[in-house]
Parts: C-alpha cells; sequence; structure tokens
C-alpha cells in the first residue's frame, strides 16, 4: 500500500505539474502520504499544505488573503508589472476579496485530485478480483 500511495502522489505531482499549478514548488515538496493498517481498516492519507484546500475548492468571497503569500507567488510565477509589488499584491487579493477563485477556472480545471479517485478504482477492483479468488478457493 506505501507503494501505491507513492505512485498516486507522484500522480497528483504530474497532475499539479501538467495544468499549470506549480509556483514555488513547494507543493510537491511538502505532499506527504501516510498509510496506516489494522486488522480491519486500512487508512492512507495524503497530506499537503494549506492552500491545497484552495487549489481543490476555489476560494469564497470575503477577507483578504494573505497579502505576503501572494507576494510570494508573484515572485514564484516571476511576474512582470510597473507597480510596485505590495500594490500588486495589494490589488490581487482585493479582487480575491471581492470576487473569490471559483474552481474550475481559466487556470484551474479542477483536476488535480484526479489520480486519487482514478486509482482508488483501480484498487477496489484489484482487490475485488483478489478477494473472489480468496472466497472462490476456499468454496472449492
Amino acid at each position: 500500500m506505501n507503494k501505491w500511495a507513492e505512485k498516486v502522489k507522484q500522480e497528483i505531482i504530474d497532475k499539479y505539474n501538467s495544468i499549470g499549478l506549480k509556483a514555488s514548488g513547494k507543493f510537491a515538496e511538502e505532499l506527504e502520504t501516510d498509510v496506516t493498517e489494522t486488522d480491519t481498516n486500512l487508512n492512507i492519507k495524503f497530506i499537503g499544505m494549506d492552500y491545497t484546500y484552495y487549489l481543490v475548492n476555489g476560494r469564497s468571497p470575503g477577507g483578504f488573503p494573505p497579502v505576503q503569500a501572494i507576494m510570494d507567488w508573484i515572485d514564484d510565477k516571476g511576474l512582470i508589472y510597473d507597480i510596485k509589488k505590495e500594490s500588486l499584491a495589494f490589488l490581487i487579493g482585493r479582487k480575491i476579496a471581492r470576487q473569490g477563485i471559483p474552481v474550475p477556472n481559466e487556470f484551474n480545471d479542477g483536476t488535480l485530485l484526479e489520480p486519487i479517485q482514478e486509482n482508488v478504482d483501480k484498487l477496489y477492483n484489484t482487490i475485488g478480483e483478489k478477494v473472489i479468488e480468496k472466497v472462490k478457493t476456499k468454496i472449492l
């Protein structure tokens, strides 16, 4: 299961890069997996940075996002601007506060976590086939 979780983690990172969400690279660096198994349960967690929530769900209007985070994003994306970076960050923050950020949008197609569902479906099919084979063997 650890190998499966690491494979899915890499697919999430690949998806993150392919849909153009990469800025600083911290998302990929900090994405972790946590696999715990008991006699009756298997838990697999993908643990990411706080802003992962907003990458997946968007952001509702209201309240300013952290201006420093926006300034870091401006630097990470290598944006070119004619005004002070602080002013640009304020304007971006104000627009986010007023309008929010819907997902999907022109920069984020909302498919970041698709690799999880795709691989869970495959895993269920694989596990189901193995369980059926065990039951068949016991019946025979």
